[in-house]
């Protein structure tokens, strides 16, 4: 993904280093957004009022416009590096893992901090996922626990009953058991706070398959 993105890196630095630098900071424990800016009957509202106050942090950062701000983020985040999934391939052992579980009889749920549905689609997983959430939906990024627990809401079940695997300790693992979830860690070597740890896509199948 960073290698087929990273012309748009290269065109846009300050914009994308102010983008990261509010997103780190909408992470932080603190950061949870105030009460009255989210309706949790409606994901749509929540999202806006995420997204307006990530412009806003941006916007100051840079010293800029946030209409202006707001315009950038929309076309070079959540429309153009989207776009460029279309030249992504999964890993490999990826599809056929999804594919086993999915014909198993497993309820499949994806949870990313961006939209997920049209990288989904462009990376041929269409049909495989019960649920698809984005984190803003909820207000908050990972490891915030509200994200994780709306995935559950979404798949029906208690988050006990999920197994969540993700590449990154502090914002998955940590996240996922926040809201009381087994969780997987892709990754080198044996994670203490991981339930279970590995490299090979094969392996995480048939770790599961053991436990149903």
């Amino acid at each position: 993904m960073y290698a087929a993105s990273a012309d748009i890196g290269m065109l846009h630095p300050r914009l994308l280093g102010a983008y990261g630098a509010a997103r780190r900071a909408l992470r932080a424990p603190d950061a949870s957004a105030p009460q009255d800016t989210t309706d949790p009957e409606n994901g749509k509202l929540i999202s806006q009022a995420f997204r307006k106050r990530q412009a806003s942090m941006i916007a100051r950062n840079l010293g800029a416009d946030m209409d202006e701000v707001t315009a950038s983020i929309d076309t070079l985040i959540y429309s153009t590096i989207e776009k460029r999934f279309r030249f992504i391939r999964p890993y490999k052992g990826v599809a056929d893992c999804l594919r086993t579980l999915h014909q198993s009889g497993l309820r499949l749920g994806i949870l990313s901090d961006l939209p997920p549905s049209q990288k989904i689609r462009l990376l041929g997983f269409s049909g495989i996922f019960d649920s698809m959430l984005c984190s803003e939906d909820s207000g908050a990024l990972k490891p915030d626990p509200r994200p994780f627990f709306a995935l559950a809401a979404s798949l029906g079940v208690e988050p006990e009953c999920i197994l969540y695997v993700g590449n990154k300790h502090d914002y998955d693992i940590m996240g996922a058991r926040a809201a009381g979830m087994k969780t997987a860690l892709i990754g080198k070597g044996k994670d203490a706070d991981a339930d279970f740890t590995f490299r090979r896509w094969d392996a995480l199948t048939q770790w599961i398959l053991a436990r149903i």
